[in-house]
């Protein structure tokens, strides 16, 4: 997990209302996953990304 995530977890977990940069009210950790307004975060790590993008794009139900 990247810097700033395990901040932004330890502001949510610490009941921080504010945090420079971040709108904290719309940040949750949930499940083991951190979620930006209800969404699923994905890390920036170019390798992830486009591994998840191809994995949800290609797969046969996706229609391509």
């Amino acid at each position: 997990m990247d810097k700033g995530i395990q901040d932004i977890k330890k502001a949510l977990e610490d009941g921080e209302k504010e945090m420079k940069g971040v709108a904290l009210g719309l940040c949750q950790w949930r499940d083991g996953s951190f979620r930006y307004q209800g969404k699923i975060w994905i890390p920036e790590k170019e390798p992830l990304r486009t591994a998840l993008i191809y994995h949800h794009h290609e797969v046969p139900q996706a229609g391509h």
